[in-house]
C-alpha cells in the first residue's frame, strides 16, 4: 500500500472501519492513515490508530504503532528526542531483521525529524537518503519523492551552501529519473 496523501482519506478510513480490529489489512490501513491524519490536525484519530497498532500482538505492528505515536508527538508539540531515538533504534532493528523495507523507510523518515530537530542537518540528509532508498525498494514512490525533498531541505538549510545543495539535488534528480530542471 502506498503511503502519504495518495489515498483519499475518507475512503481509506471507511475501509479500515469495515475490517475487524486486529486484522492485518486494517492495521496496514491505520498506519497509512496516520501521517495524513496527523498533518491535517486530526490527532485524536491518528492517536487512536497508533494505539490499536501498538496493542497488536505482532511486534511488527507494535513498531508501526510506536512510529505512528512519534508522528503524532512531532506534530502536536509533545516530541521527546530521547524516547524517539530509542524507538527509532528499536524499530530499525526489528524492520531490518524482518526485511520490511517500508518499515525501515518510515523509521528513517522519523530519523530525519529527530536529527533535524537536534540541529544535525548532515545526519538528517543522510537519513533522508536512506529513507528514499528503502521507500523505493518497498515500491512506495510517494514516500521516496518526499524523502528526496527532505534531503534537499536538509542540505539547503543545514550543512551545505545553497548553490552546492541545488547542484546536488539536480545531479541526484538526473541520475535517478532523467529530470534535472
Amino acid at each position: 500500500m502506498d503511503s502519504l496523501l495518495l489515498h483519499p482519506l475518507p475512503v481509506l478510513q471507511r475501509a479500515a472501519k469495515l475490517l475487524p480490529e486486529g486484522d492485518p489489512q486494517r492495521l496496514e490501513a491505520l498506519f497509512a492513515l496516520n501521517y495524513p491524519l496527523t498533518t491535517v490536525g486530526r490527532m485524536d484519530d491518528a492517536l487512536a490508530g497508533a494505539r490499536e497498532l501498538a496493542a497488536s500482538p505482532d511486534p511488527r505492528f507494535q513498531s508501526y504503532g510506536h512510529l505512528a505515536q512519534m508522528m503524532v508527538d512531532l506534530y502536536s508539540g509533545q516530541f521527546d528526542a530521547k524516547l524517539a531515538k530509542r524507538r527509532v533504534a528499536a524499530a530499525r532493528a526489528l524492520f531490518t531483521d524482518c526485511t520490511d523495507d517500508r518499515g525501515v523507510a518510515w523509521t528513517e523518515f522519523l530519523e530525519v525529524f529527530v536529527e533535524w530537530m537536534s540541529c544535525r542537518g548532515a545526519a538528517a540528509a543522510a537519513a533522508a537518503l536512506r529513507a528514499e532508498s528503502h521507500a523505493r525498494a518497498a515500491g512506495d514512490d510517494v514516500l521516496a519523492i518526499q524523502m528526496r525533498g527532505a534531503w534537499g531541505m536538509a542540505l539547503t538549510f543545514g550543512p551545505a551552501p545553497v548553490d552546492e545543495a541545488l547542484q546536488a539535488g539536480r545531479s541526484k534528480a538526473q541520475a535517478s529519473d532523467g529530470c534535472g530542471d
